[in-house]
Parts: C-alpha cells; structure tokens; sequence
C-alpha cells in the first residue's frame, strides 16, 4: 500500500508531511498467562498487564511528546491499556472498531497445543484467506488493520498518533502496509510494546521498535 497520494493529506500534493503512527500492543492479559488464543473473546489485564500500560504511556509521553491522537481496540484489553497510555497526554481515547483483534471463530479460547493439533498455524501460513471455522483469515486482518493504519495516519497533519491494538493486526496489518509475505510474524510485538510507522510520499516505513521491560509478577 502506497500513502500520500491523494490530494488534502498534510495540506494537498505540494506539502506532503511526513506523518507517524506509534503502534502498541495492549498488556499481559489473563488470557496472554493461561497460553490460550483469544482472538475477540475479551480477558482482563494482569497486575503485569496494568504496570506494563502505565510503563508504555510514560514512554510514550517521553518520545512523542507532541502526539495527538490516541485510538484503541474496542476489547476492553487494549481500551485499558490506551487509557492509562493516554493518561500523560491528557487525551481521551478514540475507538477505532478495525483495530479489533482477528477473530479465530470456534476455536477462540483454545489453548496453543490444540491449535497445532487442528493444523491452524499450517495452513494459514500456507493459504492467507484459510480461516478458523466461523473465523478470519489473515487476508481479511491484514487488509482491514493495514487502511486504518494508513488512515489514521495521513489525516494527522505531521503530529504523531498513537494506536493501541493486538498482534494480529499489527503482524498482519504490518505485513499488508510494508508488502512483506503474510502472516508477518517477525512483526510481532511483547505486550506493552511499539513500533513507530512512518509515512512519506514514497511509501511507509517501519522503525523505532520498542519493547517494555519484564515486569514482577
């Protein structure tokens, strides 16, 4: 996917801004420490959880001071973690609904062994539109994760905007936005981590990965 090339972005053809979009994965929910697959079945934060979205906002804070923008998941998960993240802005959260996890249909709440067991991981990396029954394909994550990504970037005007969201629209959506082969794994983010994207008139490109530091349990 190519942005800035459309007219109005940063204020038309002739000043295309560069705009950067800071996105974070939620945290350690109860889910993430029980090894099972959630998919849009939603799960509360872990005391982890909580101080590893305390610890990204304060970072967040310290890099993008000038941010403007902070936009969340619908699942409670990533709407807790862009809260206490938006909380050294001072900026409320906006819900963006295509930041929502990838559904995995029936198999939802399935620990990983049984994912194996069901050839899961085969053959979505093999066939990007194979689903989970009653779920979503990678395609279908990649694709929609990937507009809102570039969308809500290119109307920012050069501030920076914080997403938070779930490791399959970023691997996905990641994979989709740079052109790189789904499912994008080597894309993936610990929780409470970020990455930066930055758009310019040429394209998109990724860099300033961050992690978040072990938290005690």
């Amino acid at each position: 996917m190519v942005a800035g090339k459309d007219e109005g972005w940063g204020g038309g053809p002739e000043r295309l801004v560069p705009a950067r979009l800071v996105i974070a994965r939620h945290g350690e929910t109860e889910g993430n420490r029980a090894g099972v697959h959630q998919g849009q079945t939603d799960s509360p934060l872990t005391v982890a959880g909580r101080s590893q979205a305390q610890e990204l906002g304060n970072e967040l804070r310290r890099r993008y001071p000038a941010a403007s923008a902070v936009y969340s998941s619908p699942l409670s998960r990533a709407l807790s973690t862009a809260t206490a993240a938006a909380g050294p802005f001072g900026l409320p959260v906006k819900v963006e609904p295509d930041l929502i996890e990838g559904s995995l249909g029936d198999w939802e709440g399935l620990p990983s062994a049984r994912f194996d067991q069901l050839g899961f991981w085969a053959n979505a990396k093999a066939d990007p539109d194979f689903s989970a029954p009653g779920g979503e394909s990678f395609r279908a994550c990649g694709t929609r994760a990937a507009d809102a990504f570039e969308r809500l970037a290119r109307f920012a005007g050069g501030s920076p905007v914080i997403v938070v969201t779930h490791q399959g629209p970023i691997c996905q959506g990641l994979a989709t936005l740079l052109e790189t082969p789904l499912p994008g794994f080597e894309y993936g983010l610990g929780n409470g981590g970020f990455c930066e994207i930055v758009f310019t008139g040429e394209g998109a490109s990724r860099s300033a990965v961050w992690r978040s530091r072990p938290v005690n349990r």
